[in-house]
């Protein structure tokens, strides 16, 4: 009998499962799906945009380990803060529970090492101070599981300084990203080599403005009120102003 196909799965929020506000990274495309065909490797989307880090452990965890995969694909943590149901200040312990329960189960786990979202989208001071210290709090935690050789971190900062690896929405990679993921995760897995291509053009200010009427406003007027009422959000500035008063 033929051995079956080791199996990659993603986990987590939209930066594994390529969903953005207005277009869509098709799973094979998504970095997860491209270190699969790297690894010669079936492929599982689990991940879901939007998901908060107790979301992918009570959910998308159980279903990965019954499917017993060699390698997960995981990124979360940025929506605790801002989506109701987030853990907030808990985000690091959940997301560190979440990546244990895999390397228990002895699944190779490659996960995004988180970059700094206020680099790329201008937020109010105050604001901007908090969402660095929620970053902040989640890398201290991937650094200290990393030192599990089973745990390899992806550094999501290396698409930064490059517009070409953003999609329109300035939030989300675009399929060029993806690739560029791809290939620092199969270094980092020692798989074989991810081609990136050539760089695409990044998108022009015009498309920028299109996207931002046709899709943007939508989401804003539809999360502005989630956002105002965000419990994690509230915790987490208070914790912020209590450090900068000592």
């Amino acid at each position: 009998m033929t051995a079956a196909a080791p199996l990659v799965v993603s986990l987590g929020d939209s930066f594994a499962s390529g969903e953005g506000v207005g277009f869509r990274t098709v799973p094979p495309a998504t970095w997860a799906g491209l270190v699969a065909e790297a690894a010669g490797a079936r492929f599982v989307a689990l991940a879901r945009g939007g998901a908060p880090s107790g979301k992918v452990l009570r959910d998308q965890v159980p279903m990965a380990l019954a499917l017993d995969p060699d390698v997960a694909c995981v990124c979360v943590g940025l929506n605790d803060l801002f989506r109701s149901g987030g853990a907030g200040s808990d985000t690091a312990p959940g997301v560190t529970a979440l990546l244990q329960q895999l390397r228990d189960a002895g699944t190779v786990v490659a996960v995004g090492r988180m970059h700094d979202p206020t680099r790329l989208v201008r937020f109010p001071a105050g604001l901007a101070r908090v969402v660095r210290a929620h970053v902040h709090s989640i890398n201290t935690a991937l650094d200290e599981m990393a030192r599990d050789p089973g745990v390899v971190l992806v550094d999501l900062s290396v698409l930064i300084d490059r517009p070409e690896c953003w999609a329109v929405d300035r939030v989300h990679p675009s399929d060029f990203g993806h690739r560029v993921l791809a290939a620092e995760a199969a270094r980092r897995l020692t798989l074989p080599h991810v081609k990136v291509g050539p760089a695409p053009d990044a998108s022009p200010a015009a498309a920028s403005w299109r996207w931002f009427a046709r899709h943007g406003i939508p989401w804003l007027a539809q999360r502005l009120p989630e956002l105002a009422t965000s419990e994690p959000l509230r915790r987490r500035i208070s914790q912020v102003r209590e450090k900068a008063a000592v």
